[in-house]
């Protein structure tokens, strides 16, 4: 099983950007003048960034 390589889940990348990308339409939306749906969006996308991140990070000391 070593020999083997190991790899990623296969929404990883969706997962990491995911957040950041509704952040920046969050942002998108202050500038346009939307302001509960900016902050909303801003809300939500910061959250799954972290979320996200703290998921990776616990995957990789369980691989490790």
């Amino acid at each position: 099983m070593s020999d083997k390589e190991v790899k990623p889940l296969r929404f990883t990348v969706l997962f990491s950007w995911g957040g950041v990308v509704v952040a920046l339409l969050g942002v998108l939306a202050l500038i346009a003048g939307d302001g509960r749906s900016g902050l909303l969006l801003v809300a939500a996308g910061v959250t799954a960034w972290l979320f996200a991140k703290r998921r990776g990070r616990r995957a990789e000391g369980v691989e490790a």
